[in-house]
């Protein structure tokens, strides 16, 4: 998905689910069941010592299985974790941070929309 598919998608998303889970397995069930109630963006918020590991399943799995899905990451206050997170692909961002060095550093990188998404 581009910046405008990723728009478009919340534009229309009635409601946003969120949620965090260590295990991959059940944070990949619980987008099934999201996508079967009709939800077309995720929020996985980065809250657990083993979020990332679970975001670059739960993408890949969304890759394969639901590619209209828009996924985003919430929680993320610093450059390290950004910038990790950034490398598991087209991704949307949640209540990014608004600590300067944060800003500073993924500007160049990121556009503005309804939602902060990185291209």
């Amino acid at each position: 998905m581009n910046n405008h598919d990723i728009i478009s998608t919340l534009e229309a998303a009635p409601i946003v689910p969120l949620y965090y889970h260590e295990d991959s397995d059940i944070a990949c069930k619980l987008m099934d069941a999201c996508y079967k109630g009709g939800a077309r963006a995720i929020e996985f918020t980065n809250r657990g010592a083993k979020a990332l590991e679970v975001f670059q399943n739960m993408s890949a799995y969304a890759k394969t299985h639901y590619p209209d899905l828009a996924l985003g990451i919430g929680s993320i206050s610093t450059v390290e974790q950004a910038k990790e997170f950034m490398n598991v692909g087209e991704i949307f961002w949640f209540r990014l941070s608004f600590k300067k060095n944060l800003q500073t550093s993924l500007l160049p990188t990121i556009s503005f929309g309804l939602a902060v998404v990185v291209p």
